[in-house]
């Protein structure tokens, strides 16, 4: 199987737009092969990515309700463990440690290259049937039925287009993980990636059951006193870089102990540090523990932050990526320097 995106389908419209109405929306469809998979095979393991987040996990859960709905078997697994809150997803009980031995199909979801299920990639492999399912601009796809879209919003509204094509309901389960996903990918509806589609799916996901008062408290509305913690070190150390362009801070393994937090806890710090104005990158490297590589998320509405991160040997999308780092910080932060330097526009004098 070669890395040609074989499976994906052209982008076709999705309503008429009449005089005076807005234009209509294109999306690209579920492939049919895709959508075969679904219909005959028995057995499948849904995997996301490490370190998962909001739309790695409700994505996964929502396709494994949607197939058990349809009597399939199905187990869901992450290389490493979700944020707290995703226990208050109906579904949590399908994540396992330990995933279903030889499933009929693999799903990688909301993972950019198959590098990122780390120790799960060998049971993603050995499937005999294998697909991707992602929104990532940098996505690598390594099988032959892949189903990426880099314009979706997030990987829940291609589940939404899944089962709308599988003629499956919107159940009150299944609406609230996929509600769970857009809502956390578009940072509750503040991001860029926030488009009409978007919130149509969730709309009627909301309808069908998705309590968004509740998942917006579970998820960002109440943090735990190390997050806090955490996050004040992380404010504390902001420094400014490249004549004040980019926002840089820093969670070391001794910010990490100091807090009493996981890294879990250093999840959406890096969107609190973007909320400094008049900065064209954001800047947060974390490491939890000793044997921890620096974790790089990067923010931006000037540079395309995947391309920056591929060049690192990680991705994303335009606006929001990462990547893992080995070596002292003094040196990764170095490299990144330099090359933010390379690839920000040129300021004029006015």
């Amino acid at each position: 199987m070669g890395n040609n995106d074989k499976s994906q389908t052209p982008k076709t419209p999705t309503a008429k737009s009449g005089s005076g109405d807005p234009p209509a929306e294109h999306y690209m469809s579920p492939p049919a092969p895709l959508l075969a998979l679904f219909q005959t095979h028995a057995s499948f393991l849904l995997l996301g990515h490490e370190n998962p987040d909001g739309d790695a996990v409700g994505s996964a859960l929502a396709l494994g309700h949607m197939l058990r709905g349809m009597g399939k078997q199905v187990s869901v697994a992450f290389p490493t463990p979700p944020p707290d809150w995703w226990a208050h997803m109906p579904g949590a009980e399908m994540v396992t440690e330990q995933p279903l031995q030889a499933p009929d199909v693999a799903i990688s979801l909301d993972c950019d290259d198959i590098s990122r299920l780390d120790h799960l990639t060998d049971a993603y492999l050995q499937a005999p049937y294998r697909t991707e399912i992602d929104h990532h601009t940098s996505a690598r796809c390594s099988c032959e039925v892949c189903y990426i879209d880099p314009e979706a919003s997030a990987v829940g509204v291609l589940i939404h287009r899944i089962l709308t094509a599988m003629h499956r309901p919107l159940t009150p389960e299944i609406a609230t993980c996929i509600y769970w996903a857009i809502a956390t990918d578009t940072g509750f509806f503040r991001f860029a990636n926030t488009n009409a589609e978007a919130l149509r799916v969730s709309a009627q996901c909301v309808a069908a059951g998705a309590h968004a008062h509740g998942i917006a408290r579970a998820t960002v509305g109440s943090r735990p006193l190390a997050h806090l913690i955490l996050k004040g070190r992380a404010l504390a150390d902001l420094k400014q870089y490249l004549d004040g362009r980019v926002l840089l801070t820093v969670v070391s393994m001794q910010d990490f102990a100091a807090a009493g937090a996981n890294r879990t806890h250093a999840e959406g710090i890096i969107d609190d540090i973007r909320l400094a104005p008049d900065v064209d990158v954001y800047v947060l490297f974390k490491a939890a523990g000793a044997n921890d590589c620096w974790q790089v998320s990067l923010r931006s509405g000037v540079i395309d932050c995947a391309e920056l991160a591929r060049r690192f040997g990680g991705g994303g999308h335009a606006q929001a990526a990462g990547f893992s780092l080995d070596g002292t910080l003094a040196d990764g932060r170095r490299h990144l320097l330099d090359a933010l330097a390379d690839v920000l526009p040129k300021q004029t004098d006015e």
